[in-house]
């Protein structure tokens, strides 16, 4: 708490001896002093004047005639001290000098331990936790990590920028990375006008849509992620949302497929099951058969579903034909 002063030079005097070390003191009347805390000074000489005897103590505390104080302030001697001590409201040198080296100073003020941010000072940030901010101008560095939604209205200009939360700037993104992402974001999103980089960006990354719902709990159309081990698609695949869904982009499955011809020799009809189901049925395309011996084959589909599809190889001769036939699809949604 700051001390508090007054124009007037208020005096009291003590009641009862005092010890160089006791840190309670008796006065006939604080009237007229200020608040606690506040600074003065006992055995002043006549002239008001400091000699080898008078000590400033440092009053912290008042209640009624008993202040609370701390002794031998501001470089002065805690000296004993005979009842009826003049005690007289000082300004003493030290808050003088402690307001010059305050405006002197560019570190550990205001209790802070590094220095003052300027507001127009070109400085470095170290440490610091930015809620929400909005940016004007250039924002540049070697790398940026980002936590929280972040508004920039100029160009943002670093090596690697990695995201925890949301970047939104209607100006470009530019990176000299060469590491293999240049922008990367673990669970956040970038809305960005255009975006360049030296090398890759990098697409928030999921495990699964699981935990893909878990980070982005409010998608909006046009956001993209990476899922790792994906339920719906077969195997590691991008993402977009479209406003409604999210759709991998694409899923491809393919595989080979054996038709046996015994019971109707002149066609032969197979269902085909995808390795991990499609959200939607998607489109199939599967391979035709010309000869095998003597005989010409051709494949049909019928019946694509979301986790399977018919295909129906027929004997286009006519002859009989009795054995297995194998051919190869391919699905893409």
């Amino acid at each position: 708490m700051a001390d508090n002063f007054l124009n007037d030079v208020p005096q009291t005097t003590s009641v009862g001896t005092m010890t160089n070390s006791q840190t309670t003191m008796t006065v006939n009347s604080s009237a007229g002093f200020p608040t606690a805390p506040f600074t003065a000074a006992l055995g002043l000489d006549a002239n008001g004047h400091f000699t080898t005897s008078t000590e400033a103590i440092h009053v912290t505390a008042v209640a009624g005639t008993v202040w609370t104080i701390a002794r031998g302030y501001d470089s002065t001697p805690a000296v004993s001290h005979p009842s009826g001590e003049t005690v007289t409201h000082v300004v003493l040198a030290q808050l003088a000098n402690q307001a010059a080296a305050h405006l002197a100073a560019s570190t550990a003020v205001h209790g802070i331990t590094g220095a003052v941010v300027g507001t127009t000072d070109t400085q470095t940030l170290t440490s610091k936790s930015l809620t929400s901010p909005t940016v004007t101008g250039t924002l540049a560095g070697a790398a940026s990590t980002w936590s929280s939604t972040v508004g920039v209205t100029g160009l943002l200009t670093c090596v690697t920028l990695t995201l925890t939360g949301a970047l939104n700037t209607s100006s470009t993104i530019t990176t000299t990375s060469t590491s293999t992402s240049a922008v990367s974001a673990a669970s956040g999103t970038v809305t960005a006008k255009q975006v360049t980089a030296t090398n890759n960006i990098k697409l928030p990354i999921f495990t699964t849509e699981a935990a893909r719902d878990a980070a982005i709990t409010a998608p909006t159309a046009g956001m993209a992620c990476f899922l790792t081990a994906p339920t719906v698609a077969p195997s590691a695949c991008a993402e977009v949302y479209d406003g409604t869904t999210w759709n991998p982009t694409p899923i491809i499955q393919h595989g080979s497929c054996t038709w046996t011809f015994s019971a109707s020799p002149t066609s032969a009809a197979l269902v085909v099951t995808f390795p991990v189901a499609f959200p939607v049925a998607p489109d199939v395309v599967i391979t035709s058969f010309s000869v095998t011996g003597n005989t010409v084959f051709s494949a049909s589909l019928n019946a694509i579903t979301t986790t399977n599809f018919t295909t129906i190889c027929r004997n286009d001769a006519g002859g009989n034909y009795t054995g297995t036939l194998t051919g190869r699809w391919v699905a893409v949604l």
